[in-house]
Formats: structure tokens, sequence, C-alpha cells
């Protein structure tokens, strides 16, 4: 499902005939598509399909990703989980406000820090939305699964790892070779890419 959703944008995305309305990362969404759909046959009947399509599979990821924290709150500070559903998930939605106004709602979001300038000298701004994306993308996932590779391939016992791979699942028969790669392949090529955002690459 993924691929064919990833397919059908690619193919709507570059058969526009003006390359200017492009955009990045998952700010196209709310930039490049809709102009898309404005344009194509039967856009005005498509569109609100597929914005409800990505709100249910935007709303069953939320939920998933809530639950850890949520989890966190429950097993660690002896919260109930209606208490934790509302305090985490309040602050998160309080968080994701300044992110969907700065997608052109609000300048002040929109333009929200200045980053240099362009080739005619006029300043250029990152949004709110951006600077998290940015953020995200090149620092938060790289790094956290560094420490996550570390700490399973070189601190994490066999036997824990085995145990866990094992849980409802029977016995994991390549687990030499997965612990393998997580102490020696991807702890090489995340730093990989740690190199090259700090030489000035950005991955959106």
């Amino acid at each position: 499902v993924g691929f064919l959703a990833w397919f059908v944008m690619l193919t709507i995305i570059f058969s526009a005939p003006d390359p200017s309305c492009f955009s990045a990362s998952a700010a196209i969404l709310f930039t490049t598509m809709p102009i898309m759909f404005y344009e194509m046959a039967g856009g005005a009947f498509l569109a609100p399909l597929f914005y409800f399509l990505v709100s249910a599979a935007a709303l069953s990821s939320t939920i998933s990703l809530l639950e850890v924290v949520v989890a966190f709150y429950i097993d660690n500070r002896g919260w109930s989980r209606r208490r934790s559903v509302i305090v985490v998930g309040s602050l998160i939605y309080g968080r994701g406000v300044p992110a969907g106004l700065s997608l052109g709602a609000s300048s002040l979001f929109t333009s929200f820090l200045p980053v240099g300038t362009d080739d005619a000298g006029e300043s250029v701004y990152m949004g709110f939305f951006d600077i998290l994306d940015c953020l995200a993308t090149n620092w938060l996932l790289p790094v956290g699964g560094l420490v996550i590779a570390v700490f399973v391939g070189w601190v994490l016992t066999d036997k824990a790892s085995q145990d866990e791979m094992a849980s409802g699942h029977g016995t994991f028969r390549a687990h030499a070779m997965w612990k393998w790669s997580l102490r020696v392949v991807c702890p090489l090529a995340i730093v990989a890419i740690v190199f090259a955002v700090l030489s000035g690459r950005t991955f959106n």
C-alpha cells in the first residue's frame, strides 16, 4: 500500500508542467499536491478523498507513537491512562499548532528563523515546520538510530536480545548475523550520514 501510494504521488507530481510548484519533504502534501489536484480532471472529488486517507493514516500513526510516551508515564510515574493521554496529547497538540500554521497561515511561524540570503540578496527563512523536519530528519533519527544500534549490539547481552526477538515469534535463526550488523554495519552507515550532515548536506 505504501509503495503504491508513493508511486501514485510521484507520477502526479512529476507530471506537473511547471516545476516551480514543486516543494520538498512532507510540505509537498500541502503545497504541490493541492495545485495538482486543482489542475487534474476529477480533482474536486479526489482531493477530499486523498486528504481524508492521509488524515486517517496520520491519526493511526500518531496513536501508535503516542502510546510509547503514555506507557512511560503509566509504568514509571504511576499515572492513569486517562491522565497520561490527556496531558501528553495536549502537549503534543500544542506543539503541533505552530507547525501547522507555518505553511503559510501565519507569517510569524512561516518565516520563523533566518538562515541566510539567496542569490538576489534577499533574506531566506525557515518555517517552524521546516525546522522540526530538518532537526528530526538530519539529527534525531540518525543519532537515535546510532544509540539504539550501539546499545543493542554492544551493551545488551546475546541472551536478552535472543529472548526478546524470539518472544511470540519462535527462534530467531539469523540472530548472529543480525547482531553483527548492529555492531558493525549499522553504526558505520549511520556515522557516514552524520558526517554528511556535518559537511553541509541535508536530507529531506
